[in-house]
């Protein structure tokens, strides 16, 4: 699939979740200043585009952040890490919607200032390498890893080590094999390209 196709195929998605973006807004409506700022940041550009020189781009959309917080148990003022926080609208839900303090990492200098241009005050983002990026203080980390090669995969799982113990770590499509985690729980979730699963790791 080319990136314009990506890119439509999101544009679908995105209207079709509107429904389920009016409960969350009724929720949380403060975050809807928030999610206007990117709306319009992204008005007339194409993400897969501004991705492209870094790590793939991949949209989680909100809705599945929600599921994923419900269904995993995200609790409120957690520290969250976002591998590859493309846009940042869902770390910018979980800082607005569960009080969280979040960080975004990701090697587009386009996401990472544009997520910062939102101003939200418990949200930080920067540009930075997965593999080099510290673990140590989350209590939450996402990563949509399911455009990564097994090469990176490996580095990735050998950095676990840093994870603190009680720590959460969600991929998607695949879990981790890895000694520092066990699986804690798999949920079935709807991403713009269909159906998979969210694995919840957790650090014994």
């Amino acid at each position: 699939m080319n990136r314009f196709s990506a890119h439509m195929r999101l544009v679908f998605h995105k209207w079709c979740e509107i429904p389920q973006l009016y409960r969350l807004y009724r929720k949380e409506p403060s975050f809807l200043l928030f999610d206007l700022k990117l709306f319009f940041a992204y008005l007339l550009s194409n993400p897969y585009k501004l991705a492209r020189g870094a790590a793939p781009f991949g949209s989680t959309p909100l809705s599945t952040y929600a599921k994923m917080a419900r269904a995993f148990g995200f609790k409120k003022r957690s520290d969250y890490l976002e591998l590859g926080s493309g846009t940042g609208r869902g770390a910018l839900w979980y800082a607005t919607h569960l009080d969280m303090k979040v960080r975004g990492i990701d090697l587009s200098p386009e996401f990472t200032k544009r997520a910062r241009a939102a101003n939200h005050p418990r949200a930080q983002f920067s540009e930075e390498d997965i593999l080099n990026t510290d673990l140590r203080s989350a209590d939450i980390i996402y990563f949509y890893n399911t455009a990564f090669d097994n090469e990176f995969m490996e580095a990735f799982i050998m950095k676990l080590t840093e994870i603190k113990p009680g720590a959460l770590l969600i991929t998607i499509s695949a879990p981790l094999r890895s000694k520092e985690l066990y699986l804690y729980k798999r949920l079935e979730v709807t991403f713009p390209w269909g159906k998979t699963f969210a694995y919840c790791h957790r650090k014994g």
